[in-house]
């Protein structure tokens, strides 16, 4: 199926502009040429340098019609090492990044969302891991989903909505746990005011898995919505998963998601966050994952966003249990002549039981950005470190990058956006239930 959408994809640009704009297409390219000097490519203590040379096309198309919403983008970020050429990523199957999201009739009763993203993810939190190397401790990943939905919206305000969903994972090689997961579900929703919803639900599905222990599962929930005012939305859902393994006996896990979004301005926004859930890691098997989390965002003059993390993962196949606890600060320092700094700072502690092993990750990014009006030019530096005490070796990697990046039929965040900087709707396997924010392309 995907690559009838991606010949579609490429196609869209051969059809004249008028029809284009008749249709309600909106098309746009991108392209970002960087040159990178990383002086650890395998984030090792026995560092080994290598220039690295990316260029990536992209292509995103954009529809909203009535009886479809569509969003999608296609493109590859091929990269070439000098001294490591076996390293070089040049073939297209390799190399390509999609990603598409549709909802057909999205005004109706009956509506299907249909998802297909090939992306490249992290395999295992504990090995080391940074956003820039997209070689070491990641795998290409395949998610393929069909939803169907129908909405009862007879009644003013009560409105059941019964739904189907089709899941399957595929990931390259033998690096994760190519799985496949079908079920159905009911929620029932009661609107008593405009500040007030409550739902309640039940959902059955079916996991299938290649390496890992089949199982069923039966979640059942209920949760609120509430806008005691303009600036303040509190979000609640709590409820039971009962996982019945084939092979392995039966548990039963509480879930829990509470946030509350305060937004005081357009300009500050606070959002405290609090999640609890079971779901299935990468090549790991089954995982209880708790989560909690702050983020301020500061978009005045000195645009600032800073995050505190912490978060706890349980393998329920395996005597592991990871616990971290993270911040990071990103700051934009806007200049004249369309001129900006960003500064980038973080810090992570981990440990990782039953070996006892604790791991401080730390870093800053540091870049100058020129924007023009069909692109940007980048100029920066990243440094990495890691502090281990057992499983791993301690390492520092320095990354030196130049990119420039031109797009066409948008601002400049569109040529972020077709990079990969949006905000993925699927769940990342290590970290599923949440939202996950794919690796961007560059500082």
């Amino acid at each position: 199926m995907r690559r009838t959408w991606l010949c579609i994809l490429l196609l869209l640009p051969l059809i004249p502009a008028g029809a284009v704009q008749a249709s309600g297409i909106k098309v746009s390219p991108s392209l970002t040429l960087r040159e990178e000097y990383n002086d650890n490519i395998f984030l090792e203590k026995d560092a080994k340098e290598d220039f690295i040379t990316t260029v990536a096309p992209y292509l995103s198309v954009f529809l909203d019609r009535r009886s479809i919403d569509l969003k999608a983008t296609y493109g590859f970020e091929f990269r070439l090492y000098r001294n490591q050429s076996e390293l070089d990523e040049t073939e297209p199957g390799d190399a390509q990044r999609a990603r598409l999201n549709a909802d057909l009739f999205p005004d109706r009763d009956f509506t299907v969302n249909v998802l297909d993203e090939f992306l490249r993810v992290v395999v295992d939190e504990r090995r080391p891991s940074i956003e820039e190397n997209v070689v070491v401790n990641r795998t290409n990943y395949n998610i393929f989903r069909v939803n169907p939905r129908y909405r009862y919206r007879r009644w003013k305000t009560f409105t059941p909505t019964l739904s189907y969903e089709y899941e399957n994972r595929n990931y390259e090689g033998d690096m994760g746990d190519d799985s496949e997961r079908q079920g159905a579900g009911l929620e029932l929703e009661k609107r008593f005011s405009e500040r007030l919803r409550v739902t309640t639900g039940y959902n059955y599905s079916i996991f299938n898995s290649d390496t890992e222990d089949d199982y069923r599962r039966d979640d059942v929930h209920a949760g609120f919505v509430y806008r005691p005012g303009s600036k303040l939305t509190l979000n609640t859902r709590g409820g039971v998963a009962i996982v019945d393994r084939n092979e392995g006996g039966e548990d039963t896990e509480r879930l829990l998601s509470v946030t509350a979004d305060y937004a005081q301005t357009e300009e500050i926004h606070l959002k405290l966050a609090y999640d609890e859930t079971v779901y299935d890691s990468v090549d790991s098997g089954l995982v209880l994952g708790r989560t909690a989390s702050a983020t301020l965002e500061h978009h005045r003059r000195l645009a600032t966003d800073v995050t505190l993390t912490a978060r706890e993962v349980d393998y329920l196949d395996t005597d592991r249990d990871d616990r971290s606890l993270g911040a990071a600060v990103q700051t934009t320092l806007p200049l004249s002549n369309r001129i900006s700094i960003r500064v980038r700072p973080y810090t992570t502690w981990f440990e990782f039981r039953p070996e006892e092993d604790h791991v401080v990750r730390y870093g800053v990014g540091i870049s100058i950005q020129k924007e023009f009006k069909y692109g940007y030019l980048r100029l920066g530096y990243d440094h990495h470190a890691s502090e281990n005490d057992k499983l791993f070796n301690d390492y520092r990697n320095n990354i030196v990058f130049l990119e420039a990046v031109s797009f066409w039929g948008g601002a400049s965040d569109r040529a972020r956006q077709l990079q990969g900087y949006y905000d993925s709707e699927i769940p990342d396997p290590k970290i599923q239930g949440r939202e996950y924010k794919p690796p961007k392309f560059g500082n």
